[in-house]
């Protein structure tokens, strides 16, 4: 089998024909996220990788085996679409497909509103400017870059309208994740948020104190984590979680209410099967009755 004599410079340029495919049905956040990612570690291959063996061998020398599972699911799939649109006859990559095996689980976690509720009255004493957000997210699921891209005119009387997201490195709102207009009722205790925010900017529901959407770095570093590890470290919250985790937080307590699952899924953005998997979290002390 006869396979490319300099790796690094093929693979980084059908890595940028690869993207912009993929940028035609895929959103702009993940393009610039996760195929910009890959394009760094292309960029960092050295010249005298001219297999695909000798890839794997410098890979497995600078990142984790979860980091180089994804990249190597990148880099197969770039060859197999080179093969597909007669670009390339072989794929160096093709039996390094299982040489990375996945060792990651999904965090299926979430805060029990006990919980929920002393981390949101811990906001409101030490980071009263985030307090309305994070309670926010807590309250409706969204995810974090939904709450960050929220604007006024997708606010209604009776429904907020999650139509597109600020990711992370980024200022400029694009799409939601899944390219759809979502609605969701506005609760009493989601209507008493609004009004809180009611006149601090005219664009931005949650604004950050330069009117411009919450910068998610600044948000995790100065105010979640220093948060979240003092009430860890006081025995008030049982573990720390990511921020994400109030998105896990919101479906798991609505699943333990009895909320629908497909209902839930309409809420938050997802099918009723990912829920399931990823996001429902079981109860840390459970109790089986006697019957």
């Amino acid at each position: 089998m006869r396979f490319p004599t300099n790796i690094p410079k093929e693979l980084s340029a059908l890595w940028v024909s690869f993207t912009d495919y993929k940028s035609t049905h895929l959103n702009p956040n993940t393009i610039a996220k996760t195929y910009g990612a890959k394009a760094k570690v292309i960029a960092k291959i050295p010249t005298y990788c001219t297999t695909g063996r000798d890839v794997v061998d410098w890979m497995e020398t600078q990142y984790s085996n979860e980091s180089n599972r994804r990249t190597m699911e990148g880099f197969i799939a770039c060859y197999d679409w080179a093969i597909r649109t007669e670009r390339l006859e072989n794929n160096p990559f093709s039996r390094y497909k299982r040489h990375f095996p996945k060792t990651s689980k999904p965090q299926r976690q979430a805060f029990t509103s006990a919980e929920r509720d002393i981390i949101l009255e811990s906001f409101r004493l030490r980071s009263p400017e985030h307090y309305p957000f994070i309670n926010f997210c807590f309250r409706t699921g969204c995810r974090h870059e939904e709450a960050r891209g929220l604007e006024w005119n997708g606010v209604l009387k009776q429904q907020i309208h999650f139509y597109q997201a600020v990711a992370t490195h980024f200022k400029i709102p694009t799409p939601t994740k899944t390219g759809e207009t979502r609605k969701f009722p506005i609760t009493p205790k989601i209507r008493e948020i609004l009004n809180q925010q009611r006149g601090i900017s005219t664009r931005w529901v949650f604004p950050s104190l330069t009117d411009n959407p919450i910068d998610p770095h600044h948000f995790r570093s100065r105010h979640w984590v220093p948060i979240l590890t003092n009430l860890k470290s006081k025995g008030l919250i049982d573990q720390y979680l990511s921020p994400k985790h109030t998105r896990h937080t919101f479906i798991t307590l609505s699943l333990k209410k009895g909320t629908e699952v497909t209902d839930i899924a309409t809420l938050v953005g997802n099918s009723a099967e990912t829920i399931w998997k990823h996001y429902a979290a079981s109860s840390r002390d459970i109790i089986v009755e006697d019957f």
